[in-house]
């Protein structure tokens, strides 16, 4: 059973959310935070949240671009700026400078929205997606139907990055699943207490080459991460309403990870 509501999140913003219940829900069931990609809180998210359910957990995901940044999640809009991102080298999206010359190319109705977007991608604004996660995370503990010592994150692209700041800011949770997303920073892997699934795609250039030495980090630390890269997959190739990147062989055998990893873990 799908459900929209909303819950309170930092400095009483009204945030959306998904929440997704198997049919027959009866007693305390594990439950997964669901973090969605830069598209928001879309059609492919809400795919996943049932199909978790389906797995007999209880879901619930949040739509983390809430006022302005809302505004960056337009698929159309998204469509005219993605091209134009990718020809930006991962280093610069915090350069005000490189942000300025790019953004003289665009209209002047898409010049906020491209800033919007960069500031996300930046980390501008994780310590706010951060605390309306945790909020997230308070609310479905307290579902009636929530094992409170039971809760995971699974995040795709920008919220599998959003997985890893949760991995290292909230001790309560019990496991983290990233999907290609940005790596945890180094000097806050001390504070991991939960288990953390990597899933990548080798063709992934911006994310990929650095998994090899987040996972040394990880050993050297004494956590428990481990990863797996698949071979001629690219970033989001999980997603199938995405056919230019969906790989339906790594996608299958990435699900059958997951599900090892929450029922190992939860």
């Amino acid at each position: 059973m799908e459900k929209d509501i909303t819950y309170t999140g930092e400095n009483g913003a009204q945030i959306r959310a998904c929440i997704s219940t198997p049919g027959k829900a009866t007693g305390k069931l594990p439950s997964i935070i669901l973090i969605h990609e830069i598209y928001g809180l879309d059609a492919h998210t809400r795919d996943v949240a049932k199909r978790l359910t389906n797995e007999g957990y209880l879901v619930i995901a949040p739509h983390l671009f809430h006022g302005e940044l809302d505004k960056i999640t337009s698929v159309e809009t998204l469509s005219r700026l993605l091209p134009l991102l990718r020809t930006i080298p991962r280093e610069s999206f915090g350069n005000p400078e490189k942000i300025k010359e790019v953004s003289a190319q665009l209209t002047e109705q898409d010049r906020p929205v491209f800033k919007s977007l960069m500031e996300v991608l930046a980390g501008k604004h994780d310590q706010q997606f951060v605390n309306n996660l945790k909020h997230a995370y308070q609310y479905i503990v307290e579902h009636e139907n929530a094992d409170s010592k039971k809760t995971a994150s699974l995040g795709f692209c920008f919220g599998g990055g959003m997985a890893g700041l949760l991995a290292v800011n909230e001790p309560r949770m019990a496991a983290h699943i990233i999907f290609y997303g940005k790596r945890p920073p180094a000097d806050k892997i001390k504070n991991i207490t939960a288990p953390i699934l990597g899933i990548y795609g080798s063709l992934d250039a911006g994310i990929s080459p650095g998994i090899p030495t987040l996972a040394e980090e990880m050993k050297a630390a004494g956590k428990n991460y481990q990863y797996i890269m698949y071979e001629g997959a690219s970033h989001a190739f999980f997603n199938n309403n995405r056919k230019d990147v969906y790989h339906p062989q790594a996608a299958a055998k990435a699900w059958e990870e997951v599900k090892t990893f929450l029922k190992k873990n939860l």
